[in-house]
């Protein structure tokens, strides 16, 4: 897509594809500088709060319960009722991190709004 409007050009080299903007390109960013900002404002503080310090012990937390789950599900080694049971753990502990969220006081997000509908929609699904 943006090769085919000419804001950048590809290339193989050494079986990986390399891309390269054009002037038309660089002149478009310039143009759309605030949209530019507001996209990176949106990626960093996504990947602060993935891989924050806030959240570093949540995403732990959440690596070894996964792995946990894994290993004992697919070991073949639990029975159908084992499984059921976790799956019963698990829906339990999505409870509770719902209630929490819910409770909690939103953040504000780069942009200087409350990220309440956000949380609203994630504790639902």
């Amino acid at each position: 897509m943006l090769e085919d409007e000419g804001l950048v050009l590809s290339r193989e080299e050494e079986g990986k594809k390399i891309y390269e903007i054009t002037e038309e390109g660089k002149n478009y960013l310039e143009e759309n500088v605030d949209v530019v900002d507001r996209i990176f404002e949106r990626v960093g503080a996504f990947a602060n709060g993935f891989f924050g310090k806030d959240t570093r012990g949540l995403t732990g937390a959440f690596s070894r319960l996964a792995q946990t789950c894994f290993e004992g599900a697919f070991s073949g080694r639990l029975d159908p009722d084992t499984i059921q049971e976790m799956a019963s753990i698990l829906d339990r502990a999505r409870e509770e991190l719902a209630e929490a969220m819910r409770r909690a006081t939103p953040k504000e997000t780069p942009d200087g709004m409350k990220d309440e509908e956000q949380m609203e929609e994630s504790s639902e699904s």
